[in-house]
């Protein structure tokens, strides 16, 4: 359980320039260093790194990442825990800890903007009666972080570690109420 999100999570970081030109840097994001650890296995003929640290089938991560982009048809925004997260039908993503167990059924109302192909709805700010229906994966922990202190010739040292709590969401699906289905439709059939 201590390792549950090591594979998705990374301390490499990555440059950007900073303060007068020097080179600051930046955290990986999480999916991209997921995402380079299962390509460079599957180039390599080796068993996925993420098999014996992530509770979740390495197979269902690698279909996750080798799934084609337009095999989502519909795609929505929603704010869960402050962030906003564009997300798609058997997306993962991790969100700030929700008080839920594994295997609960969730239901995210605040929804911002629904779309496909044919169109999109935006709403203003929130759809009314649309919700993404997602299922808890896993509950755990992102990578350690070290806050350490220092002032130099004073014999001031602090030295803590955080970690924050996490949860593993699937997006099951996303619904809209019926009039904007048939607004949708009514638009896909005019398409083409």
């Amino acid at each position: 359980m201590r390792r549950l999100f090591s594979a998705l999570t990374s301390s490499r970081r990555l440059p950007c320039m900073g303060v007068g030109g020097k080179a600051a840097m930046l955290p990986r994001p999480p999916a991209l260093v997921a995402a380079r650890a299962l390509l460079s296995s599957r180039t390599s003929g080796a068993e996925p790194p993420l098999a014996e640290s992530f509770p979740v089938s390495a197979a269902t991560a690698v279909e996750a990442v080798r799934a084609p982009p337009e095999a989502a048809s519909r795609f929505a925004i929603i704010a869960l825990g402050g962030a906003q997260y564009k997300v798609a039908p058997d997306d993962l993503i991790v969100v700030e800890k929700l008080a839920l167990p594994v295997g609960a059924d969730l239901a995210a109302r605040r929804v911002l903007l629904v779309g496909e192909r044919s169109g999109t709805v935006i709403g203003s700010p929130l759809i009314e009666g649309a919700a993404v229906h997602a299922t808890v994966e896993e509950q755990g922990y992102g990578p350690k972080v070290i806050i350490f202190k220092k002032r130099r010739r004073k014999g001031y040292r602090r030295w803590r570690g955080y970690r924050a709590r996490l949860t593993m969401l699937r997006i099951n699906s996303i619904e809209l109420p019926e009039n904007l289905e048939k607004g949708l439709a009514a638009a896909a059939k005019a398409a083409g």
